[in-house]
């Protein structure tokens, strides 16, 4: 067995630096080998940020839900919000959207299709974090089926659960 490559790994604090501007909701970070780093945005897709710093908003329907809220719970419960994201085998990224309660996948155009709304014939839920493995398996997590989440932060909320879907989605580069 090889040794963990990331044992004696160190950040230098002085190399730390901020990219990106005006993100809403920058929940999670694709990084790709060229530099290029995609962030989801609250205004309902994900912003490609190039390596020369450049950005560029990509989705579907420009979404202005999160930034007009009247209250927290609105903010978000309704509207798009892309939270967690992977890539697909095909270089498509695969979003969980928290807002609407729904796991899709994206082109790196902004067509979106939904991949997964249920789980056992119950709604997904409160989508959270999504992973792709190295065996091309998603994994996700569902913070909670309530609507409001806010609501589940109490002493009897049930606890998170994660879920891989058994039936694979039509979708090039993962399995059927």
């Amino acid at each position: 067995m090889s040794e963990n490559p990331i044992i004696g790994f160190q950040v230098d604090p002085a190399e730390i630096q901020y990219i990106g501007q005006d993100l809403q909701r920058p929940e999670c970070i694709l990084a790709e080998p060229d530099g290029t780093l995609w962030s989801a945005d609250a205004r309902g897709g994900v912003v490609r940020i190039s390596p020369d710093g450049s950005q560029q908003i990509i989705t579907q329907t420009f979404d202005k839900t999160f930034k007009v809220a009247s209250d927290e719970t609105s903010r978000f419960t309704e509207g798009t919000l892309p939270n967690g994201l992977a890539f697909a085998e095909n270089g498509d990224i695969i979003i969980s959207n928290f807002g609407t309660d729904v796991l899709e996948v994206m082109t790196r155009d902004g067509q979106t299709r939904l991949l997964y709304d249920a789980i056992d014939g119950k709604p997904i839920g409160k989508v959270n974090f999504v992973l792709r493995d190295s065996q091309n398996r998603i994994w996700l997590t569902i913070s909670t089926r309530i609507k409001n989440w806010k609501k589940p932060l109490s002493k009897t909320a049930p606890p998170r659960r994660t879920c891989w879907p058994p039936a694979a989605p039509s979708l090039p580069g993962l399995p059927a």
